[in-house]
């Protein structure tokens, strides 16, 4: 492999990783835990572009900034653990998450200091030894990558009773993004070590360094192929779960005189139903993927457990079923029309609201006992007769 392709890799994973940055800033995701999780793949997009620059030119440019990537690793934990911690636990305060980067923050003054030869000589050389360089980098990966593997571990026994089966399912991606993050870290460290201790030799080692694109792009095959792994948890609270989770599959829940001690007068509660059939029909607001209860009812003006007790007593329905019928509906629609049918399957599913392909295909075969494909391929053939 040359140093050309290895390159052109670096560069692939450089403009991918803008990419994303900008796809997950459009999709809103740049606040809250989402904000750590940004700053970690700007961290990855950080190293993988000054590998890209020349060595020479950084040396004598940038020197500081130079210096510093060799010890880029010390912000993958930090940066990984935040995210995980203020995902999982939303109501987690962050006025200490600064503690976290101040062996980063200090390396960055040292260095500084170092290149204006304001540091003593002895001071530079431990500071400087690649040795205890490399161990500061594994502890702080090691660490930081247990801790949020043990925080994970810990949060999703508290909960298990509490969410949606399928949202416990999406939570395995946060394990796989720990399991990632470790293994691209530590080959990041080994290859700066090596290198160092290398040089000028061992530029096979620099091939390491292709694992920062991979992990870009297992981030952008998982934003396609899964579009809710980045909008897993909204909170965990018992009382909040089923409304604030995205939807999950179809399922049946009508209680029996569940709002017996309802203020919700009738009369009040057919005006509420006709607002909400007005709403979905003019705004179509059941093509949000990330539709909740709460929002629903915040675009009504009403509280939560009114609409809920209008969908279950007036309209029979509990929400989930209720969206997903009229996205099943709408998706109907699009499926029959021959102006879609160069469309894929997943497309339409993603156009009439659902978040998943799966999802999709569950509720559609659920409601009208077809698949989706067998429905467009019925409705197509039906229409084409018509016209013969």
């Amino acid at each position: 492999m040359s140093i050309q392709l290895l390159i052109f890799i670096l560069l692939f994973g450089v403009v991918q990783g803008v990419l994303l940055i900008l796809f997950f800033v459009n999709k809103k995701l740049h606040q809250g835990a989402y904000l750590f999780l940004l700053f970690y793949l700007g961290t990855m997009l950080l190293q993988l572009t000054l590998k890209v620059m020349s060595k020479i030119w950084l040396m004598e440019n940038w020197p500081v900034l130079y210096q510093f990537s060799h010890w880029l690793p010390l912000l993958y934990g930090p940066f990984l653990f935040l995210f995980v911690k203020h995902l999982l636990m939303p109501g987690a305060t962050q006025r200490n998450s600064m503690n976290h980067f101040i062996l980063p923050a200090t390396v960055l003054v040292l260095i500084a200091v170092a290149g204006a030869d304001m540091l003593p000589a002895n001071t530079a050389f431990v500071f400087f030894n690649p040795h205890l360089r490399a161990t500061l980098l594994l502890a702080s990966v090691f660490s930081y990558h247990v801790a949020s593997f043990l925080l994970f571990k810990r949060q999703t026994v508290e909960v298990k009773n509490a969410v949606a089966v399928n949202a416990m399912a999406k939570l395995n991606w946060i394990k796989q993004f720990i399991n990632v993050s470790l293994v691209a870290s530590l080959l990041i460290v080994a290859a700066l070590y090596t290198l160092y201790m290398l040089y000028p030799l061992g530029h096979g080692f620099r091939y390491l360094f292709s694992v920062l694109s991979i992990c870009i792009y297992w981030f952008s095959y998982t934003a396609l192929a899964n579009p809710t792994a980045f909008s897993i948890v909204k909170g965990f609270a018992k009382n909040d779960a089923e409304n604030e989770l995205p939807l999950p599959q179809l399922k049946i829940c009508r209680p029996q005189k569940k709002y017996a001690h309802s203020a919700l007068a009738c009369e009040d509660a057919v005006a509420l139903e006709t607002s909400l059939e007005q709403l979905m029909t003019e705004k179509k607001l059941f093509l949000q993927s990330e539709l909740t209860i709460s929002r629903l009812a915040e675009e009504l003006c009403c509280s939560r457990h009114h609409l809920s007790q209008v969908l279950n007593d007036n309209i029979g329905r509990s929400f989930y079923d209720y969206i997903n019928n009229l996205r099943m509906e709408e998706a109907k629609l699009l499926l029959s029309d021959p102006s879609f049918s160069h469309h894929k399957i997943a497309s339409i599913g993603y156009d009439a609201g659902f978040n998943s392909l799966s999802t999709f295909n569950e509720v559609f075969k659920k409601l009208t006992g077809k698949t989706p494909s067998e429905f467009r391929k019925e409705t197509l053939n039906e229409a084409q007769q018509k016209r013969v």
